[in-house]
């Protein structure tokens, strides 16, 4: 992740929350995500419009790492900040919670779409 990049990211972003998707929630927080929306639109509109321009990367260096990234030899796995290889936190580097994770997420997506298939 290239980090806060000086972008147009959030120029169109006035689209509101889709209904829950998976019929998860109850009615009454389905029906509140219309306002949910509208206040974190108007919160990350905010934040991003307040914030001084030194804390964003020009798209062009945000951009830099990725490629270097891709093109390098040599750096594959390798986690980069500002175009040098940097170390990871250790939690990064961990094999095992990143399976953790993995099935985590594919259970909870594979239990999602069961639920749309019983529809």
């Amino acid at each position: 992740h290239p980090g806060a990049v000086d972008s147009e990211l959030f120029r169109d972003f006035d689209v509101a929350l889709p209904p829950d998707p998976f019929g998860l929630l109850p009615p009454t927080v389905d029906a509140s995500i219309g306002t949910l929306s509208t206040t974190a639109q108007s919160f990350l509109k905010g934040v991003v419009g307040s914030a001084p321009v030194s804390v964003f990367k020009k798209p062009r260096d945000a951009a830099r790492d990725v490629v270097v990234g891709l093109v390098a030899p040599g750096l594959a796995g390798a986690y980069l900040s500002d175009g040098e290889p940097t170390e990871t936190s250790p939690g990064a580097a961990d094999d095992a919670a990143a399976a953790e994770l993995w099935d985590w997420s594919r259970s909870t997506i594979d239990e999602a779409l069961a639920l749309i298939d019983e529809e």
